[in-house]
């Protein structure tokens, strides 16, 4: 858990913390190991290709290598609106991501619209290949930010790795929640 103080490694407080304003987000506390199964598959079809298939649908990836290292870039882009109030919150997304997410075509929006900007964007995911493994980088985190007159808590669950040096951009009344983890991938 991080404030605009730094680190804090008490694990009640961070537990309380997670409790209060994380509850619909799967934390993994006490150090156990987690054992589940989605029905989701990875297939990759060749060195560049990939699927995804999870209960009958099935999303198409390009995948690409650096040694062990694998970034696969859904061939789908989707569209992201958001309102001015949430650039801040999008800017330190960016920054606690190692791996920054791709945005093009951003846009200002007619203000007869409820958002005010859009962008579009592809899902990414981030493994790596150890023997007959593949572990998916996963990081769940939880911003809790604003003052006495207005709260905001956003939470995420996505594919990458936590880069510290977006800790720059927390405010004084943040606190930040991070936990990351790899999702060991059976071989079929």
């Amino acid at each position: 858990m991080y404030t605009i103080k730094g680190g804090v490694k008490d694990a009640a407080l961070i537990k309380a913390f997670i409790s209060k304003n994380a509850s619909r987000i799967n934390y993994h506390q006490d150090g156990k190991q987690v054992e589940s199964y989605v029905g989701e598959k990875l297939v990759l079809q060749s060195h560049a290709q990939a699927e995804k298939q999870m209960h009958g649908h099935v999303e198409r990836y390009q995948a690409k290598w650096n040694g062990n290292a694998l970034e696969l870039i859904a061939e789908k882009e989707g569209t992201v609106m958001y309102n001015q109030s949430d650039e801040a919150f999008i800017n330190f997304h960016t920054g606690i991501c190692k791996y920054k997410p791709i945005v093009y075509d951003k846009q200002a929006l007619a203000t007869s619209t409820d958002f005010s900007y859009q962008y579009k964007t592809k899902p990414q995911f981030f493994a790596s290949l150890e023997g007959n493994q593949l572990l998916v980088d996963q990081m769940i985190y939880t911003l809790k930010t604003g003052d006495k007159n207005a709260i905001m808590v956003k939470g995420y669950y996505i594919s990458n790795k936590f880069d510290a040096k977006g800790l720059a951009n927390l405010r004084a009344n943040d606190t930040l929640v991070i936990q990351e983890f790899v999702v060991v991938a059976d071989k079929e």
